[in-house]
């Protein structure tokens, strides 16, 4: 048994890892698109990650996103699922979350990675003992998300899209999003229904 739950987590973060992510949400968005409830999707990247591990070394860049994991935790609701995807990107599932509530679950996560210290014990470069490596106001994140049946079946309908479908098209436009963040200067989150309308009205 404890095997089989090692092999579902990520080592670093203890978060699960994306294999586990993709069998998890396949029966997630299966459920939901047959009864018709919702499920919102988080696609979080972390801004001025590699600024870290070149500044400080790769440990501390480990002790970073276990920290990260460690405050993902903290917030995911209940029934709320969140895995490493791939370096420093994380994704969270959150069934039965509508708009509201997914953009509530980001901007909280947002905010706590914005606002607190990382990796503050002391520096092993230091040759006095009481200097500390405190990492703050340096690392913040990008955030996309999407829901499924606001923002994926009402165009998956039109084409009698399947539930793989759905999780692919689900993941895909919440990493969009995560992107459009970047590039909208980054740590923020950015709504696939805004960035829709945006780009609807020929806003870049």
């Amino acid at each position: 048994q404890r095997a089989k739950e090692i092999a579902k987590r990520d080592e670093l973060t203890e978060l699960y890892n994306d294999r586990f992510l993709h069998s998890s949400l396949s029966k997630i968005i299966d459920e939901a698109v047959e009864d018709g409830s919702e499920c919102g999707i988080i696609f979080l990247d972390l801004d001025h990650f590699k600024e870290v591990n070149d500044t400080h070394g790769h440990l501390v860049g480990s002790q970073l996103l276990t920290e990260i994991g460690a405050t993902l935790k903290q917030i995911i609701p209940g029934e709320g699922l969140a895995a490493r995807y791939g370096g420093d990107e994380f994704v969270i599932a959150l069934p039965g979350a509508g708009r509201q509530e997914t953009y509530w679950v980001a901007e909280t996560i947002r905010q706590n990675i914005a606002d607190r210290a990382f990796v503050v014990n002391a520096d092993p470069d230091s040759s006095q003992g009481g200097m500390t490596l405190s990492i703050e106001g340096v690392v913040t994140c990008s955030i996309g998300i999407a829901t499924l049946q606001s923002d994926i079946m009402p165009e998956l309908s039109a084409e009698n899209g399947d539930s793989r479908k759905a999780k692919d098209q689900l993941i895909r436009k919440a990493d969009t999003c995560m992107y459009a963040a970047k590039e909208l200067g980054r740590n923020q989150t950015v709504p696939y229904w805004e960035l829709a309308h945006r780009l609807a009205a020929g806003i870049e």
